[in-house]
């Protein structure tokens, strides 16, 4: 019999995995009646977990871009910047890479962006290693291209890097 702590942690993952499922167009309107139905659980339940449409947001965020650094730092990728650099950038040109700037927006947009923001996590990683250029202008830079990328413009991935590749 699962406890207590065991149903609420599934709980709230079935809400984040109806979450991403609804978000990962990079449209945040799908409802919070429509979330909870998909996660099997009530509307309250959503407010119960995370507090807020908002709460929730940074909610997914925060899961997104963990699992997006475990799989970074299991990868090859974590060896060296530019092999972490391309791969961040090929999870930005994703519906998941739309989906976090969406959220970011939403929550820029609304004056709610605290530790949910995405993006401080490439600062970061970026200080680990040895760069030439300060970590924040690469980061901004992955920011910029990553954004272009994840809403499919025509610069492909090397484009990116040919341009990056002066300041790592």
């Amino acid at each position: 019999m699962a406890t207590q702590t065991e149903r609420r942690n599934a709980t709230r993952r079935a809400i984040l995995d109806a979450a991403i499922a609804s978000f990962t167009t990079g449209d945040l309107s799908a409802s919070m009646e429509s979330i909870a139905t998909d996660a099997g659980v009530t509307k309250g339940s959503i407010h119960y977990h995370f507090g807020s449409r908002h709460g929730l947001l940074r909610a997914v965020a925060e899961f997104v871009v963990g699992r997006l650094e475990s799989r970074l730092a299991a990868s090859d990728a974590a060896a060296d910047v530019r092999s972490w650099v391309r791969a961040v950038l090929a999870e930005q040109a994703t519906s998941t890479g739309a989906m976090l700037y969406a959220i970011h927006d939403e929550l820029a947009r609304t004056g709610q962006l605290t530790g949910a923001d995405p993006f401080p996590y490439f600062t970061l990683r970026l200080t680990e290693f040895a760069i030439p250029s300060p970590p924040a202008v690469i980061a901004a830079a992955m920011i910029q291209y990553g954004r272009q990328l994840a809403f499919g413009t025509s610069l492909s991935i090397d484009d990116v890097m040919a341009d990056l590749d002066p300041l790592i």
